[in-house]
């Protein structure tokens, strides 16, 4: 008889443990809309950043040229005029400058000519000139070259 009874105990105990697991799993689930979450920020001021190179293809002749464009944009998608922005390439090569302001469509930029020589790449970073440069991220473009043809 002691069995018997510790058998209807356990059962009653797992009935009790899946019927609350169900409760608990059907209170999670409502049709009632929840509130939407409040959503702040950027943390720092947003501005878009891009930056391009046309063509990304060159012969390294010493002749060949790059446009290399920076466009800086507001949070709502507004050009910003009189930034100072900050090129540098790595890889050989030469800029037209390193410096440039963007004009009043947050427009600005510089032009790459190749070296001459073989094949490979050459990277052109950029970067805002503002009050810190610790803050600073560059951001990148890549031009591949290839070699004169003989």
């Amino acid at each position: 008889m002691e069995i018997h009874v510790l058998r209807r105990r356990m059962t009653a105990a797992a009935g009790a443990a899946i019927l609350g697991g169900a409760v608990l799993a059907l209170g999670g689930c409502s049709l009632d809309p929840s509130p939407d979450p409040i959503v702040r920020g950027p943390a720092t001021s947003a501005v878009s950043f891009q930056l391009t190179a046309r063509p990304d293809l060159l012969n390294a002749d010493g002749i060949s040229s790059s446009a290399i464009n920076v466009v800086l944009r507001d949070p709502d998608g507004n050009g910003l005029p009189n930034r100072l922005v900050y090129f540098v390439v790595d890889g050989g090569g030469r800029l037209s400058s390193s410096f440039s302001i963007t004009d009043a469509n947050g427009v600005g930029g510089t032009t790459y000519t190749s070296p001459v020589g073989g094949p490979g790449d050459v990277v052109i970073s950029a970067r805002t000139v503002d009050n810190d440069f610790n803050e600073q991220i560059y951001r990148s473009v890549a031009i591949e070259l290839r070699a004169p043809a003989p």
